[in-house]
């Protein structure tokens, strides 16, 4: 049996540059550094008002050039949800 590699990294925090539907799968980020370029990992997608407003997805893939993610939607039990411009992003493992 395989198992699946999950990249863990510190911390880092960036903010969505755009509005995103509950259904895209490409989220552009005010900047993707600090994150992983290769591998899978987690973002917690967090909107600052409702404090409650938040959303798991896993990151697939990294377009460093244009500042983008391409993303899983609705992860750790979560449900895909719009994000607001703003709406901060992190790769802190739940």
């Amino acid at each position: 049996m395989t198992a699946s590699a999950q990249q863990f990294t510190d911390y880092a925090q960036h903010q969505l540059a755009f509005s995103a539907t509950n259904a895209w799968l490409t989220l552009t980020w005010d900047s993707v550094a600090g994150w992983p370029i290769i591998g899978n990992f987690m973002v917690k997608v967090d909107d600052p008002s409702p404090a409650t407003t938040f959303e798991w997805v896993e990151v697939t893939s990294v377009n460093v050039g244009a500042n983008q993610t391409t993303v899983t939607r609705g992860q750790n039990n979560t449900t895909g949800i719009a994000h607001g411009a703003g709406a901060f992003g992190g790769n802190k493992v739940p």
